[in-house]
């Protein structure tokens, strides 16, 4: 009986630590006339804007001024997402001399750019397990 006691907790365990949610982003205001490719990231915030140590990402061409992008399998909690278009399909977002972005960018929760990028509070967002996670992306 404790045999089977400790196989059914880890069964239980594992199948616990797999519950994921899928988001969908809404992308506006994408100037499709540059053609490329949307990339976007999604972040603790441990990590938040780290290009290259995001928790989850997507990239997709671009095919209209809105667009509809599916990311699968994130852990549920807190995140901010972060994304750019990449027009010249370089995988990095360019910036000027001064390190203003060159390519139009978007960030979760309506969060914008001042003197510098929002921080991972203002861009927060919760991601749940049993809701439909959308979230609206205005490119700028």
């Amino acid at each position: 009986m404790k045999k089977v006691l400790i196989i059914a907790t880890i069964i239980l365990s594992s199948f616990m630590s797999i519950i994921c949610a899928d988001i969908v982003l809404i992308i506006k205001n994408i100037d499709v006339d540059l053609g490329g490719e949307i990339a976007f990231g999604v972040y603790r915030e441990n990590n938040w804007l780290d290009e290259k140590d995001y928790n989850y990402s997507s990239r997709q061409a671009v095919t209209g001024s809105t667009m509809h992008l599916t990311i699968k399998d994130i852990k549920p909690g807190k995140y901010a997402i972060a994304g750019y278009h990449d027009t010249n399909k370089n995988h990095k977002l360019d910036k000027n001399f001064i390190g203003m972005p060159t390519e139009q960018i978007g960030f979760s929760n309506g969060a914008k750019i001042g003197f510098g990028p929002p921080s991972f509070e203002e861009a927060q967002i919760n991601i749940e397990e049993d809701k439909e996670n959308k979230f609206i992306i205005i490119m700028d």
